[in-house]
């Protein structure tokens, strides 16, 4: 939950509207967590927040350990997509409204710069010059890029 606070605090202060961080969201007896939720005019950014040491195997590359962290990672892409889906689905809750999002989109953050393993579409973004895991700073770097978008 301190990561979450701390990228949050890091959106806040690079100018981002944070609308919503480690917040549990309900509607219809169902349940979801935000963990940090950012609004650039009519869209909505969902982070999925993921801090967790790397073992110094993985460092050195031990092929089952970067298996266990591709695979530790591909859950919390399956987390986020399926929150965005919950959102999509359920724009206004018990507790929050989002209604105003008119595109909603979905990544994971970390503390590292992660190694993307593949090519494969459903790991990149959009504009496919950022992965959907990033680091705090590609992560800033990719809300200014859809923030300059939005803008032009």
């Amino acid at each position: 939950m301190e990561f979450e606070y701390a990228f949050a605090k890091t959106a806040k202060s690079a100018g981002f509207d944070v609308v919503m961080q480690s917040t549990k969201i309900r509607c219809n007896n169902l349940s979801r967590e935000v963990d940090v939720a950012i609004k650039i005019q009519s869209s909505l950014y969902l982070f999925e927040c993921r801090a967790s040491e790397r073992p110094l195997d993985f460092m050195i590359g031990n092929p089952k350990t970067i298996r266990n962290r591709c695979g530790d990672l591909e859950g919390k892409l399956k987390q986020s997509s399926t929150l965005k889906t919950f959102i999509e689905n359920n724009k206004a809750g018990d507790n929050y409204d989002f209604s105003w999002a008119e595109e909603i989109y979905s990544a994971v953050v970390s503390p590292y710069t992660e190694w993307i393993w593949s090519t494969e579409e459903s790991l990149w973004t959009s504009c496919k010059k950022f992965p959907k895991i990033m680091s705090v700073h590609e992560a800033i770097e990719y809300l200014k890029s859809e923030s300059n978008m939005v803008s032009s």
